[in-house]
C-alpha cells in the first residue's frame, strides 16, 4: 500500500513534466530570403523576367502593372528562373512594370527593384538616298513593308536637335522629299524613321551629306540664263544652279561654246524657248536635274544637234528631260554628217543616268537624199557611252528619198544609218569603245518610222567585191556594239524602203537591218532580259541575198555577228539569253532572214516568242524562223538552248521557186556549205539550258509556196555528210505540238505520227539528228 501510493505519488510529479515537455516544443530556425534581382526583356513576342536563385526560396511572387498604371497586380508565381509573362497581360505598343520577392511557407523577402519593359516590335530598316545641292538635300526611300507613315529629319552634323522635314505615308510625296532652306557647304545628318501601330518608330542610321558650295551663279531669270551661256567657254569648271522656273518668251540664245563645269537644274523647268541652236555646242561638264517642256521648241540649225548638247566630250547627266520638239529639215540633199538626238547630238565617253526625252525627234529630207547617219530619241551617235534608266517617249522619224548608207560618220568607216528610241548609231569596231544600256525604254509614244521611198535614186550595186551599206533601225538602239539588258521596247517600229516603182533592186549598197532592240550587233552586242512588245513592219525593195550582207529582222535584233577575237567577256559578246519577244512581225520584202529572236546568226538560251507574236514574211527570197532567220558565218557560235517558240509564222515564196526560201519553227536556214566546214563536223546545235530545260515549240509553221517547211528547221545548207549534226539531246528531246503545213501538204496538227517526218524541212547533205517528240502524247 505504501508502495501503490508511493508510485502514484511519483506519477502524479512526472506529468506535469510530461505536459511541460509538449507544450514546448522547439521552434524552426529563423529563415532569412534574400531580395531577388530582376532583370527582364522583351524578345519580340514574349516578356522575360529572369533573376538568380535565393538560397532557401521555395517559390516567388512577381506582380506587374501597366508602366502608367498606380496599383499592382499578382503576374505568376514561379519557383524558378526564368518566367515568361503571360500573352493575356501584355499589348504591344505599351510598357509594363514588375517586382518579384521570395516566398517560403509564410516567410516573404522584400519586394525587388522594380524593371520596366517596353512591348514593341520594330519594323525593317528605311534604305535612304541623298542627294544634295548648295541649298537642298533630296532625300528618297524604299518603302517599308508593313509601315504605314514615315517621318524625315535633319540636323547639323554637330547639332543635337532634329528637325521634322515631313511625316505622310510617302506616296503622296512618292517617297522622295526635298529638304530646301539649308546652308551651303554645310554637313547634315538625315534620317527616315518607319511608323506603324505597335511597332516602334525605326529609324535608318543618320546618312551624313554636306551641300555644295555655294555656286558660282545663281539663275533665276531668262536674261541671267542668257547672259551665263555667253560667258562660259570649255575651260569654266565653276558651278551654276537654277533656282528658278525659267520663262524664256520672246527671249533668244546663243550656245555655249562650251563648258566644263556642273550645271545643275534642282529640278526646275525652262519654258517657251525656242530655239535653232542647243544650249551647250560642246560640253565635258555634268549638267543634271534640267527639264524643257512641251512648250519649248528646237528646229535644228545644224547637222549635228541635240536640244542640250551638240558634241559631248566624256560628260555626266543625270535627269536632264526634253518634251519639246526637235527637227531638221533638209531644204536640199544632206552631203555631210547627219547626227541628230533629242537630248545630245553626239558623245564620246558620256554616261546618261535617268535622262529622257518626250518631243518628237525628227529628220525631214522629203524631196531629197542624205549620207549616212544617226538619229536617236536621246543621242544621236555615240562611242563608249553608258544609258542607266533613261526613257523615250517621243516619235523618232526620218523621211527622205533615199539614204547612202555607205558613207563615213564621225570618220567610222561602215557606218550606215541607224535610227534607235534611246541612240541612234554607235560605234561597232573598237573593243574598248563599246556602248552600254541598262534597263532602258522605249514608250510606246515612241513610234520609229524610216520612209526612204525612192531607193532608185542610189544606184543598185549587187556585186560581191564592193563594200556593203546597212540601214539599222532598233526600239533602243540603231547599231552599236557593246551591250543591252533589262532594256524593253514597246513602240511600233515601221521601215519603208522601196523604190519609186517596186523594182526590186540588187542593193548590197542598201541592206536592211531591223530590230525591236537594236537594229545591228554586227562586231558583238549582247542582250540580256531584254523585251519587245512592239508590232516591226517593213516594207523593203531590195533583194541582195550574199552570205554576210543580206537584210535581217528579228524581233529583238535583226542582225547579230560574230566579234572573233574581239569580244569582250561580259560586255561585248554575241547573244540573247532570256529575252521575250511578244509584238507581230510583218515582213514585205525582195530577200530577207527573219525571225522572233534575231534575224541573222546569235547565241540563245532561254528566249521566249510569245502566241501574241505572229510572223508574217512575203518575198522572193528569204529564210524565216521562229527563233531565227538564218544561222549563217560559222554556226559553231550559236547555240540555242532552252528556247520556246509559240509564234504563228507564215511565209510566201512569191517566186515560188524554193532556190533560196525556207521556213522553220525554230531556224529558216542553218548553216552553209563551205565556210569553216572543219569546226562543224560534229555540233549539237539545238539543246537544252544549264536547266535541263530542252527548246519547246507550241505555235504554227507553214507555207502554201515554199517546200522546205521544217517544224524545228527549215533547211540545213551544210553540203558535207561528213558534218554530224544534231538537233535535241537524247534524254530531253525537242517537245513539239501547234499546227505545221508546207507546198503540197495542208496544216496539220504535230503528233507523233508527224514530228519526225516534219522536223527539217530539207538537207543539202550534213548527216543530221534529230531529237524531237510530240507534246501531245
Amino acid at each position: 500500500m505504501k508502495l501503490f501510493l508511493r508510485i502514484i505519488a511519483g506519477a502524479s510529479l512526472l506529468l506535469p513534466l510530461l505536459w511541460a515537455c509538449k507544450a514546448e516544443k522547439p521552434a524552426l530556425p529563423d529563415i532569412d530570403l534574400e531580395t531577388p534581382v530582376l532583370i527582364g526583356e522583351f524578345d519580340g513576342e514574349h516578356i522575360i523576367l529572369e533573376w538568380e536563385p535565393v538560397l532557401n526560396a521555395l517559390s516567388f511572387k512577381i506582380e506587374g502593372k501597366d508602366a502608367t498604371a498606380a496599383e499592382y497586380h499578382a503576374v505568376g508565381a514561379p519557383t524558378h528562373s526564368p518566367f515568361t509573362v503571360p500573352e493575356t497581360e501584355v499589348e504591344f505598343g505599351h510598357s509594363y512594370s514588375f517586382r518579384i520577392k521570395a516566398v517560403t511557407g509564410e516567410v516573404e523577402s522584400e519586394w525587388s527593384n522594380v524593371v520596366t519593359v517596353a512591348v514593341t516590335r520594330n519594323l525593317p530598316l528605311p534604305v535612304i538616298t541623298c542627294n544634295p545641292s548648295f541649298t537642298s538635300i533630296e532625300v528618297e526611300w524604299e518603302a517599308v513593308e508593313g509601315a504605314t507613315s514615315y517621318k524625315v529629319e535633319h540636323k547639323t552634323t554637330i547639332g543635337s536637335e532634329w528637325t521634322e522635314d515631313y511625316t505622310g505615308n510617302g506616296e503622296d510625296v512618292s517617297f522622295k522629299v526635298k529638304i530646301q532652306g539649308l546652308e551651303s557647304g554645310i554637313s547634315y545628318d538625315v534620317r527616315v524613321a518607319a511608323i506603324a501601330s505597335g511597332y516602334s518608330d525605326t529609324y535608318c542610321a543618320p546618312v551624313t551629306v554636306a551641300t555644295t558650295a555655294a555656286p558660282a551663279a545663281i539663275i533665276t531669270t531668262a536674261d541671267q540664263l542668257i547672259a551665263w551661256l555667253g560667258s562660259i567657254s570649255e575651260e569654266t569648271t565653276d558651278v551654276a544652279v537654277l533656282d528658278a522656273d525659267i520663262d524664256m518668251s520672246g527671249k533668244t540664245i546663243t550656245s555655249a561654246s562650251g563648258f566644263g563645269g556642273t550645271f545643275d537644274g534642282q529640278g526646275h523647268i525652262i519654258r517657251n524657248l525656242t530655239s535653232s541652236v542647243p544650249m551647250f555646242e560642246k560640253n565635258s561638264g555634268a549638267l543634271c536635274n534640267i527639264t524643257f517642256d512641251p512648250s519649248c521648241s528646237f528646229t535644228t540649225g545644224s547637222n549635228i544637234f541635240g536640244a542640250f548638247v551638240a558634241e559631248d566630250e566624256r560628260g555626266t547627266y543625270e535627269a536632264i528631260k526634253n518634251k519639246g520638239p526637235v527637227t531638221f529639215t533638209a531644204t536640199g540633199d544632206v552631203s555631210g554628217d547627219l547626227i541628230i538626238g533629242g537630248l545630245i547630238g553626239k558623245t564620246v565617253g558620256a554616261t546618261l543616268t535617268g535622262c529622257s526625252n518626250s518631243g518628237p525627234v525628227t529628220i525631214n529630207a522629203a524631196g531629197h537624199s542624205h549620207k549616212a547617219s544617226g538619229l536617236g530619241g536621246l543621242v544621236g551617235s555615240a562611242e563608249s557611252t553608258t544609258f542607266d534608266t533613261c526613257t523615250n517617249r517621243g516619235a523618232i522619224t526620218l523621211n527622205a528619198d533615199y539614204g547612202d548608207p555607205r558613207n563615213t560618220l564621225n570618220g567610222w568607216s561602215n557606218a550606215g544609218i541607224a535610227i534607235g528610241g534611246i541612240m541612234g548609231n554607235g560605234y561597232d569596231h573598237g573593243v574598248d569603245k563599246y556602248c552600254t544600256f541598262k534597263s532602258c525604254q522605249n514608250e510606246t509614244a515612241g513610234v520609229i518610222t524610216l520612209n526612204h521611198t525612192r531607193l532608185d535614186g542610189l544606184t543598185p550595186d549587187g556585186s560581191t567585191s564592193n563594200k556593203g551599206g546597212f540601214v539599222c533601225v532598233g526600239g533602243i538602239l540603231g547599231k552599236a556594239r557593246g551591250n543591252a539588258k533589262s532594256c524593253k521596247n514597246f513602240a511600233p517600229i515601221n521601215v519603208t524602203a522601196t523604190t519609186s516603182d517596186r523594182s526590186l533592186g540588187n542593193y548590197r549598197n542598201y541592206v536592211v537591218y531591223v530590230g525591236g532592240v537594236a537594229g545591228c550587233g554586227r562586231y558583238a552586242i549582247s542582250l540580256d532580259s531584254c523585251r519587245n512588245d512592239g508590232d516591226i513592219t517593213v516594207d523593203y525593195d531590195g533583194k541582195f541575198h550574199g552570205n554576210r550582207d543580206r537584210s535581217a529582222i528579228g524581233g529583238i535584233c535583226g542582225w547579230q555577228d560574230y566579234a572573233g577575237d574581239e569580244a569582250v567577256k561580259g560586255e561585248a559578246e554575241l547573244f540573247a539569253h532570256y529575252c521575250n519577244q511578244r509584238g507581230k512581225i510583218t515582213v514585205r520584202a525582195g530577200a530577207a532572214a527573219v525571225g522572233g529572236i534575231f534575224g541573222f546568226s546569235g547565241e540563245q538560251v532561254g528566249n521566249k516568242v510569245y502566241d501574241s507574236c505572229t510572223i508574217d514574211y512575203s518575198g522572193v527570197q528569204g529564210h524565216v524562223g521562229g527563233l531565227v532567220g538564218n544561222v549563217g558565218d560559222n554556226p559553231t557560235y550559236y547555240p540555242i538552248k532552252g528556247c520556246s517558240c509559240a509564234a504563228t509564222i507564215v511565209a510566201e515564196d512569191t517566186n515560188q521557186d524554193d532556190q533560196y526560201f525556207s521556213v522553220g519553227g525554230f531556224i529558216g536556214c542553218w548553216g552553209r556549205n563551205s565556210s569553216n566546214v572543219e569546226n562543224w563536223k560534229s555540233l549539237t546545235h539545238t539543246g537544252t539550258d544549264e536547266n535541263g530545260t530542252p527548246c519547246s515549240f507550241t505555235g504554227s509553221v507553214s507555207s502554201t509556196t515554199v517546200s522546205r517547211v521544217g517544224i524545228a528547221v527549215g533547211f540545213i545548207a551544210a553540203t558535207n555528210s561528213n558534218q554530224n549534226l544534231t538537233f535535241g539531246h537524247s534524254a530531253q528531246k525537242i517537245k513539239a505540238s501547234g499546227t505545221f503545213g508546207k507546198k503540197d501538204v495542208e496544216i496539220t496538227s504535230i503528233d507523233s505520227e508527224n514530228v519526225e517526218t516534219y522536223a527539217i524541212g530539207g538537207n543539202a547533205g550534213a548527216t543530221v539528228t534529230v531529237y524531237i517528240e510530240s507534246a501531245n502524247d
